[in-house]
């Protein structure tokens, strides 16, 4: 008798996760073309700041934490101009600061590995 019920309980709550995930599924941008290049372009600069930061500081010899902070807070403006960009489309700034968190979390990854693997080729 409780394998049966066991068995029950099983497929309602299968059927309730699948009705939940039915919501989540993705829906299409409804940003314009330009607004995404815009975007892109901000992004862009972004990532050009942070390579010539890492240019510029590339023989300095000090912590790589330090160092990608200080190029990650140098190069904060560039990125502004991609949050300015969503609020004037009207997306939600919970949507565009998690875009933007992102966004940081992601560079900061790639910057701290690179400068690292710099520092570990020094020596």
């Amino acid at each position: 008798m409780r394998k049966y019920l066991l068995l029950i309980f099983f497929a309602v709550s299968l059927q309730a996760l699948a009705a939940d995930k039915s919501s989540e599924e993705w829906q299409a941008s409804t940003l314009s073309d330009s607004t995404i290049a815009n975007i892109q372009k901000s992004k862009y600069e972004y990532m050009t700041c942070i390579t010539n930061g890492v240019k510029k500081r590339i023989k300095v010899e000090m912590d790589s934490r330090k160092l990608a902070d200080e190029i990650l807070k140098e190069c904060e403006k560039s990125l502004v101009n991609v949050r300015e960009t969503f609020i004037k489309e009207k997306v939600p700034a919970k949507s565009a600061d998690r875009y933007m968190k992102m966004t940081r979390t992601k560079t900061a990854r790639k910057l701290l590995k690179e400068l690292m693997l710099i520092a570990a080729s020094r020596k």
